[in-house]
């Protein structure tokens, strides 16, 4: 009798592994023999997985619902022998709330989900890889190897993705209840990775490497704990209103291709980013809680840097290795100095605009070259003391509105070479055509 039960359970335990969706047995795919669905009811959508062949396990495309009316298509279920899919798109299907029918499909090449009411990607749970090396365009549509998920309400988390080790895009946008990247535990790698109006969003999956972009907004993240930021990628942060540091997730990043901190009001500094040597262009812009850029003690090169309306900043010390790179520093009203420029010798382009308490510019001293000055309504400053090493001047140069500017001799090595240029509204009355080494300073 014990033999009899012994031997029923391991029938049991061989079944139940023949019917798991787990199953690591290779299967051949075939995308020759249907090309593709376009429905938007749930009748025809049973209608035409009617009529798919007994051998036949693939589609060059999925299209369910369209973006004019609302679909009644409520089950999936009549895909369950469809293994790849090439392209998915399901849109405007309010009433759908699981994606179970596509379980056993393992390979796709782009999955946009749009207005449904699902709740997690659990029925995509047999999917290892979005990216598909030969694909013809069908249906007018475009393959991009991208996950894009939007305006899906219910989405609380990613649950059904633990077999993807790496995505090429994941695009998330507008799905209010999403509060976790549960589901990408096994990811490691994700190229570009945006995130928009996720307000609900706290945490960020852990130990992923982004490699080229990510982008961030309005969502309710505090930190960037849980990323990797691979050299040479680029990374924008736009009205976050919960981030108040960077964390950890740029320790090994020695080059970004941009940095842009938009309109993030709690965020407090920059540091995390001591590796950074190199950037392409960094703006720090409207962060009002940030009162100085420690963090960028390491940056050499930059090619443009644009400082502005930090309501709060008080210092850019932080740039004292900064050698060359274009330099914006604008709308900034508690900043009364640029010390910590004092290491720069090239700047194509200096910009000084709108900071209402800036009293010197005496640390650009060290800049040699230039094609560029731009000094507009500084209301504080009295001289332009730190301008006269520059020379070679051959470009634009404009002093104007500021009322304290008494003093502008530092300029006048640089206007034989200007190429065009306007002084006016300044304390001192002098304009281009009048300025002299006489008139250049008035008490």
């Amino acid at each position: 009798m014990k033999i009899k039960h012994l031997v029923l359970s391991l029938i049991a335990v061989v079944a139940m592994g023949c019917n798991s969706d787990d199953s690591n047995e290779p299967v051949v795919i075939n995308y020759d023999c249907f090309n593709g669905i376009s429905v938007t009811t749930q009748a025809e959508l049973d209608a035409v997985a009617q009529t798919i062949g007994p051998d036949c396990n693939g589609l060059n495309y999925l299209v369910l619902g369209n973006s004019v009316a609302a679909s009644d298509i409520t089950s999936l279920a009549s895909l369950s022998k469809i293994t790849g899919i090439k392209n998915i798109k399901i849109q405007n299907c309010p009433q759908l709330t699981s994606l179970e029918g596509l379980h056993n499909v393992r390979e796709t090449q782009n999955i946009e989900i749009s207005y449904t009411a699902i709740t997690n990607l659990q029925g995509l749970r047999s999917l290892k890889t979005i990216n598909i090396p030969t694909v013809s365009v069908s249906a007018g549509l475009n393959y991009e190897n991208k996950i894009y998920l939007h305006h899906n309400s219910a989405l609380v988390n990613l649950n059904g993705l633990q077999k993807l080790a790496a995505i090429p895009s994941l695009n998330l946008q507008n799905c209010n209840a999403l509060q976790s990247f549960h589901g990408l535990e096994n990811c490691n790698e994700i190229a570009n990775l945006e995130v928009v109006d996720c307000p609900d969003l706290t945490a960020l999956p852990t130990s992923i490497q982004v490699k080229l972009h990510c982008y961030f907004q309005r969502t309710g993240i505090v930190n960037l704990n849980g990323l990797s930021i691979l050299s040479g990628a680029s990374v924008t942060l736009f009205e976050n209103p919960s981030l108040s540091s960077l964390g950890n997730a740029f320790e090994n990043t020695t080059t970004l291709g941009h940095f842009y901190s938009y309109t993030n009001p709690s965020l407090v500094s920059l540091e995390g980013l001591e590796s950074l040597t190199d950037a392409g262009t960094i703006t720090i812009w409207s962060n009002n809680s940030l009162n100085s850029i420690s963090g960028l003690q390491s940056l050499l090169t930059i090619d443009y840097i644009n400082i502005g309306s930090n309501s709060s900043l008080q210092s850019i010390s932080g740039l004292q290795s900064l050698t060359t790179g274009s330099i914006s520093i604008s709308y900034n009203n508690l900043l009364q100095s640029l010390n910590g420029l004092q290491s720069l010798t090239t700047a194509n382009g200096i910009i000084i605009e709108g900071n209402n308490t800036l009293t010197s510019i005496e640390a650009l001293s060290s800049v040699t070259n230039s094609d560029r000055i731009r000094v507009l309504n500084n209301p504080s400053l009295a001289t332009l003391n730190g301008l006269q090493n520059i020379s070679g001047f051959s470009g634009e140069i404009r002093i104007e509105s500021n009322a304290s500017l008494k003093d502008l001799c530092a300029v006048g090595n640089i206007l034989p070479g200007m190429v065009s240029g306007s002084i006016s509204g300044n304390y001192n009355p002098v304009t281009l055509s009048t300025l002299t080494a006489e008139n250049c300073s008035i008490e």
